[in-house]
């Protein structure tokens, strides 16, 4: 949640941070999945202790990754961002938007490509839409651990293909408002950043523009 707090209001204003932190969930969410595809029948030993620092640690490689390869992990912001619009695409009908496999996992990798793609063609729209989506995505994936609506087992249907694990996605009412929620916390970050950054500041990714003072000689 404090994750996707931060992309939401601080997502376009620092740099290296942001990729960081890009670099981070990719990482621990690609972990996770590996993880969980693989889990044995009876789980792993010490099964909590497992997911949390093996995706963790990998999460913080990928985190360095992010700051110091930033020429390539500025576009895994936008395909960060695609990657989540698509799942919150899936996530609009139960058992799935898309229900063949295959083509649910072509989907999600094809807008992460389009958003990717699209960060080298309108960089500081998409990274402020990147960021804010991402935020508001995380914000609410995070509540729905304490609020347990069902928003999560739309996530376990995409990427637990376990066959010794169960997942069942049912839309109801709790549900819709959580992903109604997205678009709302997305449209306000987006207005937030845009006004905050572009237009009062009119600051760019990574470049902080200093207005220089006259020093009053003739």
């Amino acid at each position: 949640m404090m994750i996707g707090i931060y992309f939401m209001v601080f997502g376009f204003h620092f740099f290296r941070p942001t990729l960081a932190l890009t670099g981070f969930v990719f990482f621990a969410v690609m972990t996770w999945i590996g993880l969980t595809n693989n889990e044995p029948y009876f789980g792993y030993p010490h099964t909590d202790i497992i997911y949390t620092c093996v995706s963790a640690g990998l999460g913080i490689i990928g985190a360095g990754m992010g700051m110091f390869f930033f020429s390539i992990s500025i576009y895994l912001v936008g395909g960060l961002g695609g990657f989540y619009v698509a799942v919150w695409i899936l996530a609009w009908r139960s058992c799935l938007i898309i229900t063949v496999k295959v083509a649910q996992i072509c989907f999600i990798v094809g807008i992460g490509m389009v958003g990717a793609a699209l960060v080298y063609l309108l960089e500081t729209y998409i990274l402020i839409a990147a960021t804010a989506f991402i935020g508001a995505y995380l914000f609410l994936f995070g509540l729905d651990f304490f609020a347990h609506t069902g928003m999560l087992n739309a996530w376990l249907l995409i990427f637990d293909d376990n066959p010794y694990h169960f997942n069942s996605y049912i839309i109801q009412q709790p549900v819709v408002v959580m992903l109604s929620f997205v678009i709302i916390f997305f449209l306000v970050s987006v207005v937030w950043q845009f006004f905050w950054n572009v237009k009062r500041h009119r600051r760019s990714f990574g470049v902080n523009v200093v207005e220089s003072k006259s020093s009053g000689k003739e």
